[in-house]
């Protein structure tokens, strides 16, 4: 048994992740007269009905190319808005997001038509388009309930003419 691998409880393997959390999946040389490979399970491919098996999940090679390809035609409908997408995946949106969801849980549209209904979207009041004062302007923010997120959106998108993603 290759040292990467340890038993738990139920007598199943498990790869000792401290020991290979770099090494997994590629082949590790333990000592120099022994050459051993971390093994993943197989699994089957992420793509619904694909009956290819892969080690450790994701995708099969079919289904890679496909998910690269509709990535890349993504990147490229966002047109100038691929620029500053980016902006919602750092740490200080996240903590920006969350306190404004605390500050405001109710969704503010619902609200003016006298329902109270939680908020899951946080929005920019005045679209930003990539300007990163506005993006960052807390008095520019309101939460919204998924549903009154996506109209406002939607209309935005109308205004400016900008395509819908898939």
């Amino acid at each position: 048994m290759c040292s990467g691998f340890k038993k738990t409880g139920r007598g199943r393997m498990k790869i000792n992740t401290k020991k290979h959390r770099k090494e997994r999946g590629r082949k590790v040389d333990h000592d120099k007269n022994s050459e051993t490979y971390a093994v993943l399970p197989l699994k089957p491919c992420r793509r619904t009905g694909c009956p290819e098996l892969v080690r450790g999940g994701g995708y099969c090679e079919k289904h890679q190319r496909d998910v690269r390809r509709v990535k890349r035609a993504i990147q490229g409908e966002r047109g100038e808005s691929g620029e500053w997408h980016g902006l919602y995946f750092t740490e200080r949106w996240r903590e920006m997001r969350a306190a404004q969801l605390i500050r405001e849980p109710y969704c503010r549209e619902c609200g003016l038509h006298g329902v109270r209904t939680k908020a899951t979207d946080v929005d920019h009041i005045v679209p930003h388009r990539g300007n990163r004062t506005r993006f960052y302007d807390v008095s520019n923010l309101q939460s919204l309930c998924h549903a009154c997120h996506s109209r406002k959106t939607m209309a935005e998108r109308r205004a400016f003419n900008t395509p819908r993603l898939p």
